[in-house]
């Protein structure tokens, strides 16, 4: 029996389906649960990367933060989106103090979830990524009260991503550790717990692997650094441990019914479209 069929259309419109029969353990069926009430309603697109082409066009940040301070009632704010330590500054600084602003005023997320999607895409860009490994479909707050705390990374797949197959992968407003490095971010042990974070939300948001592709070690670098933070990081995030599959892999959630060449299809009919699903 068919769960529900992903549509993705071409250059041309062309629609193109996947079919999909979703796993039968709890945390699976739950995630089918939600996504029965909220697929009727378009994704968030600052919650959602639709499309596998990256989009190439100049970056956006500064644009979003002058929406972001208009709504806000705040003084503008500028940066340099060619430096790192500026993009970071937003992510320390600007987007948590916004943040709370929006929840005291009450004011609508999505332009900052789109500015946060913007700051990572700028982030890519400036890294000369031109192409994703993932089609993202995410509700943002829409999601509302569906959305449930629980340490994903128990259920995470260790294996290698399969294109075509749907996962729930990391989510949260944060980075990952090796993201964090990375980045250049503060050698705070404080500022590391609090802004690095691991997947710890239940959510209708999912992602369809649009390439094979296999878990690959954390640097030496990395885990040299990290080394000097493990021990606090993971007690503050109650882990027993962190590995390169809590980074690079998710919760397999569905597999498609037919076998067929997914990465020829997905690189066809490269964007999102619709879910349709299956009978009750």
């Amino acid at each position: 029996m068919i769960d529900l069929s992903i549509n993705f259309t071409n250059t041309q419109g062309d629609v193109g389906s996947l079919d999909y029969r979703v796993e039968k353990n709890d945390f699976c069926q739950k995630w089918l649960r939600k996504l029965k009430r909220i697929y009727r309603v378009p994704p968030s697109l600052g919650d959602s990367n639709l499309s596998i082409k990256m989009d190439l066009s100049p970056s956006r940040v500064l644009a979003m933060l002058r929406e972001v301070c208009d709504i806000a009632g705040e003084k503008p704010v500028s940066i340099d989106i060619t430096r790192q330590d500026h993009l970071n500054w937003l992510h320390e600084h600007f987007f948590e103090k916004m943040q709370q602003i929006f929840v005291d005023k009450a004011l609508p997320w999505d332009p900052l979830y789109r500015l946060h999607r913007e700051i990572h895409r700028t982030e890519y860009l400036n890294h000369g990524l031109s192409q994703l490994n993932c089609i993202e479909i995410g509700w943002a707050q829409s999601e509302g009260p569906m959305m449930e705390v629980c340490n994903c990374h128990d259920y995470y797949d260790r294996g290698s991503l399969k294109a075509g197959n749907l996962y729930m992968m990391w989510s949260e407003l944060g980075k990952w550790p090796t993201r964090y490095h990375l980045d250049g971010e503060p050698d705070d042990q404080n500022r590391f717990n609090q802004l690095s974070r691991p997947n710890i939300h239940h959510r209708a948001k999912f992602v369809c692997a649009t390439r094979n592709q296999h878990i690959q070690p954390f640097s030496q670098e990395f885990l040299d650094w990290f080394q000097r933070y493990r021990t606090g990081w993971l007690a503050h995030h109650n882990l027993s441990d962190w590995s390169p599959h809590d980074e690079q892999s998710g919760v397999l959630l569905a597999r498609p019914v037919k076998d067929m060449n997914f990465e020829q299809f997905l690189l066809e009919h490269h964007t999102f479209h619709s879910i349709t699903m299956g009978p009750t």
